[in-house]
Parts: structure tokens; sequence; C-alpha cells
């Protein structure tokens, strides 16, 4: 009697230890390869300086929703980019407050977290390019 109930656990244990042989000897691959191009949302604060009707003015802006090309550190984003004016001298004819908001578009370059591209934007249907430099979160 005891034979007959070992000889189907002996025949289990050779069975499983046949298969880890099997197994052991497959090359599994647990670090999949990560691609090097990717694609994803990102997020900046720069600081931009355009002469829009002969007079100064500075431009802060915030990475808004954009299209992110990255290879490996470098990316460029592409999009719009929501920004503060602030006209340094700005005359009360022409603008209401130093402070306006407007939407920019243009093209950012990052390396690391450092920022640097031109925006566009659009004053009374004229546009205007400002050089930015700043930091990417």
């Amino acid at each position: 009697m005891k034979r007959e109930k070992l000889i189907p656990i002996i025949i289990l244990l050779v069975i499983s230890l046949i298969q880890a042989k099997i197994m052991k000897g497959q090359d599994v691959q647990t670090n999949p390869k990560q691609p090097k191009v990717k694609f994803d949302l990102a997020g900046q604060i720069t600081l931009g300086y355009a002469t829009i009707t002969l007079s100064p003015n500075f431009f802060l802006t915030f990475g808004g929703p954009s299209i992110k090309f990255g290879v490996n550190k470098v990316a460029i984003n592409i999009g719009m980019f929501p920004s503060v004016k602030c006209n340094i001298n700005y005359d009360k004819k022409l603008d209401k407050t130093p402070l306006a908001i407007f939407t920019g578009v243009g093209a950012q370059a990052s390396y690391h977290h450092i920022v640097a591209g031109c925006v566009c934007y659009s004053v009374k249907n004229v546009w205007y390019a400002a050089p930015v430099v700043g930091y990417k979160f």
C-alpha cells in the first residue's frame, strides 16, 4: 500500500525537477530595452523679451499644452505657451495696465533642466517673436 502512494509523488518530483532544469536553460528576458525616443507632456517656466510698439516687454511663459519629442536628455517642445506680458514703459493710451495675459506659439528645446527657444505672440494682429530661456521641471 505504501509503495503505491509513493510512486505518484516520486513521478511528480521527477517531472518538476526536469521542468526546472529546462526552464533554467531558457533565456528569460526580465529587463526589456527602453525606447530611446519617447513622447510625453512637459512643464517649464521661461522668461522672454520682445520689443512691441517701440517699448520693451518681458514675457513670463509657462509650459502649456505641447508635444514633446525627446531623445536621451534632449527634448523639443512644440505648442502653446500661456504667458504674462510685463510692459516696462507702458502708455496709458495704448495699454490699460502694464500686465497682460497672452498665449504664445512656438518651439522650445531643453537639455536636463535648461530651456531655450522662441515663442511668437500676436498683439493687435501683428506677430512678435520673443527669445526665451528658463527652467524645466
